[in-house]
């Protein structure tokens, strides 16, 4: 349009703006300034966490351990590979405590499952604890061995009446990777089905004493406390039963105490497990 041309417009006026706009605006620039300043209020209000009492921790681990161990989280305990365990008549016969697959091989293990009568669950004792030497459970001294092998006048067990053994070396392949990682998923499983637990570990003190060692690390309740693997085992040995036939449950052990086996002629009664024991 050649009318417009030479001709100056003028902007459009900015509409005004309201009052709450401009508030949030000078809001804006005055919590600017103050950072620049290095003075912000709001990091004034800001108050540090509150610290966590030893107590808190164990109350809030706790609960944490109740909320999976209810019966319905139990329910997913799964078996993936056979719970093999071995006549305590069988393995007091022994000289070294054999492998897996040795005693498979030549028929000594037998099965435990929620239903057998023998072996029963109710009569399997689960040894737990940590390897002593590179290529065995046990130590040259054989003392896991010997007090196991008492374990008769340990625990006055009758000798008409026949017991069962879970112990890892015996129960868990030891040369095919893959079975091996599946005997160890089932771990949960094979605590649960098994009514006695054991945690055999040994006095560095005791067995400077009596064997004139020192220093001794592995397999001592220190070390015991440390293996993931071992809270693991005990933390399933407490759950809850379940007795298949009925569907009802009846509360883990009450009583568990550690076991030591420094001298395989004493029955080695240590003191109760506690909450500690399961923590980091």
């Amino acid at each position: 349009n050649r009318e417009l041309q030479g001709v100056k417009m003028n902007p459009e006026p900015e509409p005004p703006q309201s009052d709450h706009a401009n508030e949030l605006i000078q809001g804006l620039m005055t919590g600017m300034d103050n950072i620049r300043a290095g003075a912000n209020p709001a990091l004034k209000r800001l108050k540090a966490p509150p610290k966590i009492t030893n107590q808190q921790r164990l109350t809030q681990a706790g609960k944490a351990i109740v909320k999976n161990l209810t019966p319905k989280n139990l329910l997913r305990y799964e078996c993936s590979y056979p719970c093999y365990v071995m006549p305590l008549s069988k393995l007091e016969e022994c000289d070294a405590i054999p492998p897996h697959e040795e005693l498979l091989r030549t028929g000594l293990l037998e099965e435990l499952t929620r239903t057998s009568r023998a072996p029963s669950g109710a009569f399997t004792f689960f040894i737990s604890q940590n390897w002593e030497t590179q290529d065995s459970p046990d130590n040259e001294k054989k003392t896991k061995l010997k007090w196991l092998k008492g374990l008769r006048k340990h625990l006055s067990i009758p000798k008409e009446a026949e017991v069962w053994i879970w112990f890892d070396i015996i129960s868990i392949p030891q040369k095919d990777r893959s079975l091996q990682l599946k005997a160890i998923a089932s771990l949960p499983y094979y605590c649960n089905i098994c009514s006695r637990f054991i945690p055999l570990v040994r006095d560095p003190n005791e067995w400077e004493r009596l064997h004139g060692e020192k220093g001794v690390v592995a397999g001592t309740l220190n070390t015991y406390r440390g293996r993931g693997w071992c809270r693991l085992e005990t933390v399933a040995a407490l759950c809850p039963k379940r007795f298949e036939s009925s569907g009802e449950w009846r509360p883990g052990p009450l009583n568990l105490r550690f076991r030591y086996h420094q001298d395989p002629e004493d029955a080695g009664v240590g003191r109760l497990i506690s909450a500690e024991d399961l923590l980091d």
